[in-house]
């Protein structure tokens, strides 16, 4: 069960982001939603939850709670994650110190329990990059289904040509624009599904190099 309610903010960007990965995905911000985003994309990340439990802290002599804004877990560890903005991390450093001694303190006792636990700040310079543009360009191709054919038939193209482009792969494969057009989207369906592999971490584009998932594994 989450630890705190998501309420509407006139400040900033709250809601609920669909995920298979988590079962309850609420956020705060669009800085908050983008982490998400990456959480759901990455394969090593097995499942995850946003404000996932409630710490106590002292601060001036008050107890006091905190909640995280993520847990990820990952094969054989789980991170504690906290979104914020650099700007925030700034002007707040002194009240929010505490919370993330309390966070610390708590990944630190999970790991003596045998459960690894780590806690990370992430912030828009860690998030805001070609990688999550990339994603969210992907995004709208994820649920789409490609038939067994094509898969088989790009298979079975890039294992022949173990790195060519977008492009040269629709030329070769395609004649008409409308088949050309068809191609393109499945190729997005097949990177976005993790079946084809690119480099994300550059601007996608027709150009960009291409391989079949495994072959260099």
């Amino acid at each position: 069960m989450p630890s705190r309610r998501i309420l509407r903010n006139y400040r900033n960007v709250t809601g609920y982001l669909p995920s298979e990965k988590a079962a309850y995905a609420a956020f705060e911000s669009t800085l908050e939603r983008d982490f998400y985003l990456m959480l759901d994309f990455d394969e090593d990340v097995l499942s995850w939850e946003s404000q996932p439990l409630t710490l106590e802290y002292k601060f001036e002599g008050k107890l006091r709670q905190y909640t995280p804004d993520v847990l990820a877990r990952y094969d054989g560890r789980q991170v504690l994650y906290e979104v914020k903005y650099r700007s925030e991390l700034k002007q707040k450093w002194s009240q929010l110190k505490p919370k993330f001694k309390a966070a610390i303190h708590y990944a630190k006792q999970q790991t003596i329990l045998n459960n690894p636990t780590t806690f990370h700040i992430v912030t828009e310079y860690e998030i805001r990059t070609p990688y999550l543009k990339n994603l969210h360009f992907l995004q709208r191709y994820r649920p789409d289904t490609v038939p067994d054919a094509v898969i088989e038939k790009i298979r079975l193209r890039l294992l022949s040509q173990p790195q060519t482009t977008i492009q040269s792969l629709i030329n070769e494969s395609a004649t008409s624009m409308t088949e050309k057009a068809r191609l393109l989207h499945w190729l997005w369906c097949l990177v976005a599904q993790h079946k084809v592999v690119a480099d994300l971490s550059v601007p996608l584009t027709q150009s960009t190099l291409i391989s079949w998932r495994g072959h260099h594994e």
